[in-house]
């Protein structure tokens, strides 16, 4: 049984977005903008709404989850079964301090099945939908034990595309 996160219940505009149980939610970098995104988070950003990006985990796939404020603007599905490989970065540096980067493989569905790479800087998630930070002790080593969670679960989906490699 997966571990439940109490503060996930903070995060419902994410979850009832999606089909599955989110197990696990944690903010990566942004994406290169362009520059009607860029209008409309100035735009946003007046009425108090920011842009945040998460990626989710639930038992089979994980969600490349775009926000502004409440509102989910897009969500990506990779599932585990379409993942050809997996690298775990523990050492990479973002600005001042260590975060987690991981570059997925995953098959590209459709006439030309060609790959696609998908890189994500892990950071814990320290604020809420509103981006404001927690200051609650229990809330953010929740979020930091999300982090940790995710990374467990790619590093046993990593396992398991390495073990079919090696038995073909």
């Amino acid at each position: 049984m997966a571990k439940r996160f109490q503060v996930l219940d903070s995060f419902s505009h994410i979850s009832n977005s999606i089909s599955a149980p989110i197990h696990a939610l944690v903010s990566v970098q942004y994406p290169q903008l362009s520059g009607l995104q860029n209008l409309q988070d100035s735009i946003n950003g007046i009425f108090k709404k920011k842009r945040a990006v998460y990626v989710a985990l639930s038992d089979q796939k994980l969600y490349h989850i775009h926000t502004v404020g409440t509102s989910v603007t897009s969500t990506k599905e990779i599932p585990f079964e379409h993942i050809e490989s997996i690298h775990i970065d523990s050492s990479s540096q973002h600005r001042d301090f260590s975060a987690p980067k991981i570059t997925l493989a995953v098959k590209k569905q459709g006439k030309k099945p060609e790959s696609q790479v998908h890189e994500f800087i892990l950071f814990p998630s320290l604020f809420f939908p509103n981006l404001k930070y927690s200051e609650n002790h229990t809330e953010i080593m929740q979020f930091v034990q999300m982090r940790e969670h995710l990374l467990e679960n790619l590093k046993q989906v990593k396992e398991k595309i390495e073990s079919k490699v090696e038995n073909v």
